[in-house]
């Protein structure tokens, strides 16, 4: 299915990818409807598809010609990470409140998404027609393994294992020598987390989580 995306055919509809990937249309309908659900499709607006999120940020783990430091350093020098969000600095200094606000909606998105089977269903189809039945087993796929972080700490294991997985040498040296402290920020999460911002939301069993992640967070 994703071989049917290239240079020249960078949105697809339902029919052209089923016809670019030689199957049958029910059967892109099935698989393009979990591709979209794991992140690796996204489809648009006019029912278009393009390559979703997922796949550019897998992307990123390949090895890549060139010096890390030279290409990515001077970009990554205005960029402030707070827990798995990206901010530019510029953007913090407008609304210093932005990463809390957005932290506390998408913490309050996912603790409905895990309360409300049905509602979080509905949401989806509202936006992507696709079979009910396939939607509902997705997303108890996604409820039994807990996709979905409640506790939105960058950890320092995720960082070591996208340090230790490169193998280019010169890049693997460049991501050793970096001080990822520059960009990955966990104060923000810290602060809710002290404040019981999460407790309040989850309940008092999200304390165990909380402190199991606080322990592996980055910058511990």
């Amino acid at each position: 299915m994703l071989s049917a995306f290239d240079e020249r055919h960078r949105s697809l509809t339902l029919t052209e990818l089923a016809g670019r990937a030689g199957i049958p249309v029910p059967t892109a309908h099935r698989l393009v409807g979990e591709l979209v659900a794991g992140g690796a499709l996204q489809r648009l607006d006019d029912g278009r598809y393009v390559i979703g999120r997922l796949l550019w940020e897998a992307g990123l783990l390949a090895p890549m010609q060139g010096r890390l430091r030279q290409v990515a350093e001077p970009f990554l020098h205005d960029v402030y990470a707070a827990t798995t969000y990206m901010f530019s600095k510029k953007a913090l200094a407008a609304n210093p409140k932005l990463a809390e606000q957005i932290i506390k909606a998408h913490a309050e998105a996912i603790h409905r998404f895990y309360a409300d089977k049905a509602f979080a269903v509905q949401a989806y189809l509202a936006f992507d027609k696709q079979p009910e039945a396939d939607i509902n087993r997705i997303y108890d796929i996604y409820n039994k393994g807990q996709i979905f972080d409640r506790i939105p700490y960058v950890l320092a294991p995720a960082v070591k294992s996208i340090v230790s997985q490169q193998v280019d040498p010169r890049l693997a040296a460049d991501l050793k020598a970096f001080d990822f402290k520059k960009v990955v920020d966990n104060s923000t999460v810290d602060r809710l987390v002290k404040e019981g911002f999460f407790e309040q939301l989850f309940g008092a069993n999200i304390k165990s989580e909380e402190q199991q992640r606080a322990k592996i967070a980055f910058g511990k």
